[in-house]
């Protein structure tokens, strides 16, 4: 059991690390999070009814307190319904969206949509003559 959650570690940070979240729990961490959600290591997986390392309000690191084993179903149906705050990259505004089952979300704001879809269709043209 102990290697699974070594493994598991390992395999976390990683995936983290390629979205850009930072993995700060170590193997005891993990262990006691499982004894909190009164589940095992088996219990942890893909399925509906699988467990999923999960952080509160989908927001933040992965750290000590801001982690919890919660259901996949529960989690993503909490993904669903949390608004999600990000900055237009052309003006920063305030962009406010859902998260949606894929990890795109809009990058720019109404005003700033068009232009920038025009700059890139131009640069487009460019590059194939």
């Amino acid at each position: 059991m102990v290697d699974t959650v070594r493994l598991y570690c390992r395999n976390k940070k990683r995936t983290m690390k390629d979205r850009g979240l930072e993995f700060h729990l170590t193997e005891s961490d993990i262990h006691v999070l499982l004894f909190m959600a009164r589940i095992t290591v088996r219990d942890i997986g893909h399925g509906g009814e699988q467990y999923c390392l999960a952080r509160f309000g989908d927001k933040g690191h992965y750290t000590r307190g801001n982690c919890r084993f919660i259901t996949q179903s529960d989690n993503l149906s909490e993904r669903r319904i949390q608004p999600r705050q990000s900055p237009c990259e052309e003006c920063g505004v305030e962009l406010s969206s859902y998260k949606s089952n894929t990890s795109l979300f809009p990058r720019y704001c109404k005003s700033c949509i068009s232009p920038v879809r025009k700059r890139k269709m131009k640069g487009n043209q460019h590059a194939r003559k």
